[in-house]
């Protein structure tokens, strides 16, 4: 697993989520303001599941870098993957860009173009991302804490922390109505949730993200004893507002087809 190449200095005093939510839309402010946008980030995560009939381990690795200019986005990804012991290694380009998305691979050699929404990872607080957020946290769904500055990269960021309501787990999820059994429904009842963002405190975008979830418990119809845990962290690496319009350009060409 990559070692984070960053030193982190906390301090500040914890705030609610009012003090949060204002501090996200001032970081939404702020990236609105930047016209261009280029972010290296190291990734780890790892998760482990026990059960009773089962166990799962997958540890992952490895680098993604962004860029932004105007309507167009670019990511760049490359993961070592070590699922039960085996491992595996693969890059994706994905990008945004306004005749449509793509997702490119360097196996296939070519590009695909694809109506699939959200894989786009975006640095910083889009408007209606902020709106829903601003319903999660009225509907007791969220609660928000501002957890003080932190120093990443050499840069200050606001470290903002989202934990997710046990007891409203499907609603956070987005999960549809009744696609959760009652016994499971009992089981995420035990599911500790949280995320943390850090964001910079001159451009807006974050800077950290950290994810942690814990899950024990029974599903008794199925006679299944559940133990799993998860924490994934990716960590700018460095930043630039400096992007070439090249970067934009696919690699390979497009294949016929959608994704």
């Amino acid at each position: 697993m990559l070692l984070p190449l960053f030193v982190l200095l906390v301090s500040g005093c914890v705030g609610g989520s009012e003090q949060a939510l204002e501090i996200l839309q001032s970081a939404e402010d702020k990236s609105q303001n930047i016209s261009s946008y280029t972010g290296s980030y190291s990734i780890s995560m790892n998760m482990d599941i026990l059960s009773s009939i089962t166990s799962y381990s997958m540890d992952i690795s490895g680098a993604f870098d962004l860029w932004k200019k105007g309507g167009k986005n670019k990511l760049f990804g490359i993961m070592d993957v070590l699922l039960n012991g085996q491992q595996e290694q693969g890059s994706l380009y994905i990008y945004s860009l306004p005749d449509g998305q793509y997702v490119c691979t360097d196996e296939g050699a070519s590009c695909q173009q694809t109506e699939e929404t959200g894989l786009m990872m975006d640095i910083n607080m889009p408007g209606e991302s902020l709106q829903m957020l601003q319903g999660l946290v009225n509907n007791n769904v969220v609660t928000l804490s501002y957890l003080g500055t932190k120093n990443v990269t050499g840069r200050t960021c606001d470290n903002i922390q989202f934990n997710v309501n046990p007891n409203k787990i499907t609603e956070a999820m987005e999960l549809p109505v009744g696609s959760i059994t009652p016994e499971m429904q009992d089981v995420m009842q035990n599911m500790n949730l949280y995320y943390t963002a850090c964001m910079d405190q001159e451009t807006g975008h974050a800077l950290e993200f950290v994810t942690q979830m814990s899950l024990q418990g029974n599903v008794q119809s199925e006679s299944v004893s559940m133990d799993m845990g998860m924490q994934m962290t990716a960590t700018a690496l460095d930043i630039n507002a400096d992007v070439d319009d090249s970067v934009f350009e696919l690699p390979y060409p497009v294949s016929s087809g959608l994704l």
